[in-house]
């Protein structure tokens, strides 16, 4: 316990104060991190903990991968546009209620199935919208086809999709990885039930943003700014001007879309990997 507070508390903090420091992350965002990698090492340990430091630096690292190009793109790649506690809570709320609810039974293996299917949902989507507003084509609403502008709430690319997958995929692995490095070095029994964790996150975090961008094209609250001509995602706009919503439920904004396809990512991923463990056992 003294060990994962120990490492909860130093790499939360750090991650942090790093963020803060790049102009990535508001004070709020930083507050929000640190915390959030705190009560996840404390909750599960160094095996939960560790992915979702692995999701929030690639967060970090994507997000200022040619960032100056993606600002021109679109508004939401502003550097003035800093991560704030909404938006971590959004990416992760799920994922750390995962961790609440393995504290409070003790139930580690389907818990932590749906804990990576959340992570693994998030980095998915955040690799899909930071690589994909890189695309040489224009992207594609889910719904209809339409060509829209990069980085519309709803687009989708093929370099998009094959990010998502390569993103849901590697943090499938990684839970794996962990879960046998755990195995090894307390010489506990390796049962095999996680052996399905790779596919089963690939499926759920890609599921979970698909539905992300199906949300993101049908149920989103979109705005628009007569000052500026713009499609917005926000109530106010940057220059300061109230918007007009033009459709989607006011209450569903990206933060609300972010939180219900983690649900979806989790809940496909312990689905898959319980039905594919319980099927092997019996072979």
């Amino acid at each position: 316990m003294i060990r994962d507070l120990l490492l909860g508390l130093g790499s939360g903090l750090l991650l942090g104060w790093i963020g803060h420091h790049a102009r990535l992350l508001s004070r709020s965002g930083a507050v929000g991190i640190a915390v959030a990698v705190i009560f996840t090492f404390v909750g599960g340990g160094w095996t939960w903990g560790i992915p979702l430091l692995l999701f929030f630096l690639s967060w970090g690292l994507w997000r200022r991968y040619r960032a100056p190009y993606k600002a021109v793109l679109h508004e939401r790649f502003d550097p003035r546009t800093r991560i704030d506690a909404p938006n971590v809570g959004g990416r992760v709320g799920w994922a750390m209620l995962m961790v609440l609810l393995y504290v409070i039974t003790g139930e580690r293996t389907p818990i932590f199935f749906a804990f990576v299917g959340a992570i693994a949902t998030a980095t998915a989507d955040v690799w899909a919208t930071e690589l994909g507003m890189l695309s040489s084509r224009p992207p594609r609403l889910i719904n209809t086809g339409a060509r829209v502008m990069r980085g519309a709430a709803g687009a989708i690319s093929l370099l998009g999709l094959v990010a998502s997958l390569a993103a849901a995929s590697l943090t499938g692995f990684a839970g794996l990885l962990l879960q046998m490095a755990q195995a090894w070095l307390t010489q506990r029994p390796w049962g095999g039930m996680y052996n399905w964790l790779p596919l089963a996150a690939t499926l759920g975090g890609t599921a979970g943003c698909l539905t992300d961008s199906l949300l993101g094209a049908t149920a989103q609250a979109i705005y628009y700014c007569e000052h500026c001509e713009k499609r917005t995602e926000e109530r106010i706009h940057f220059c300061g001007e109230e918007t007009n919503q033009i459709r989607g439920w006011p209450w569903l904004d990206d933060r609300g879309v972010d939180l219900v396809s983690s649900i979806v990512g989790a809940t496909v991923t312990a689905g898959v990997a319980v039905w594919l463990a319980q099927i092997s056992a019996r072979w």
